[in-house]
Order: structure tokens, then sequence, then C-alpha cells
């Protein structure tokens, strides 16, 4: 539904699209004692890599989500979609919890924010649990290898 985070204001994608659930493979979910709908405790490691600076293998960020049980992922993968769970960004883009940057909402004049029923849904920005890590060959970011623990909360 979402661009990344560039579409998160649009109230009509956020409507059709406003959680961001952490995906897990069946059989990981069964070994690790984890149901469909359970919450998670997901914690990220820097790279234990002496070439990346901070590469100390240390612990990063944690957050809280929902799980959803799904054949689509591999079983040595979490996925968490980057495309929800911002706590700054506006009305739409929070689901309607930004109140530090827009207090009220008096500043947006939409009738709409009166009906999100979506308000104070879950979604999780994961962008803390995810380490700069630059690709040594080719100097992109590699956020698809990032390092996690999961446990059930």
């Amino acid at each position: 539904m979402h661009n990344a985070h560039r579409t998160m204001q649009s109230k009509w994608l956020q409507e059709i699209s406003h959680t961001n659930p952490a995906l897990i493979n069946r059989t990981t979910a069964k070994k690790l004692g984890i149901d469909d709908g359970d919450w998670i405790e997901v914690t990220s490691f820097r790279p234990n890599d002496s070439a990346v600076p901070g590469g100390d293998g240390s612990r990063l960020g944690t957050l809280r989500t929902r799980v959803r049980l799904t054949e689509g992922v591999h079983p040595m993968v979490i996925a968490i979609a980057h495309n929800a769970g911002r706590s700054v960004g506006g009305a739409y883009a929070t689901n309607g919890t930004d109140t530090t940057h827009n207090p009220g909402y008096a500043d947006i004049a939409d009738a709409d924010l009166d009906r999100l029923w979506w308000k104070g849904a879950i979604s999780v920005p994961q962008n803390d649990l995810l380490p700069i890590y630059p690709d040594p060959v080719a100097g992109g970011q590699a956020y698809h290898d990032t390092v996690v623990q999961i446990r059930k909360a």
C-alpha cells in the first residue's frame, strides 16, 4: 500500500494499511511457543564486525509488537513492514496519536480526523532496530541483515 514512509500521510492509504505486525514462519513460532496474535519483544544487535564503526555485537534496540503467523517468510526471518509505525509525522501517519507535534490537530482542517476508526491502532516504528551497517563493497545500507532476538512478551 505504501511507498516507504513517503505515503504515510495519505488518509486513504492509511485506512487500508495502518498496522505492521511482525510476520513469523509458523514452524519457527511453534518452536518459540508463539501463537498468532501474541505479543513479542524484538531486540536487535549491532553487527559483530570490527571493520564497521560500532561493530561490537552489542544490543541496539527493542520493540514490542503483535505477531502474524505465515508460511510466506523463511523460518530464519522475521518481517516487519517499514511503511507504518511512526511516532511523529502528522495525524494520518501516526494513526491519530501525534499529539506532540500536532496538539489537538488544530492546525489540520480535515473533518475526517474525528472519524479515524483506526486511531490508536498498533503499529511500531522499527527504525531504532536497524544498525548503521554499510555494505563494505557497494556502500549501501544493509538493513536486511539486522540480527534480532525474539521472545514472547
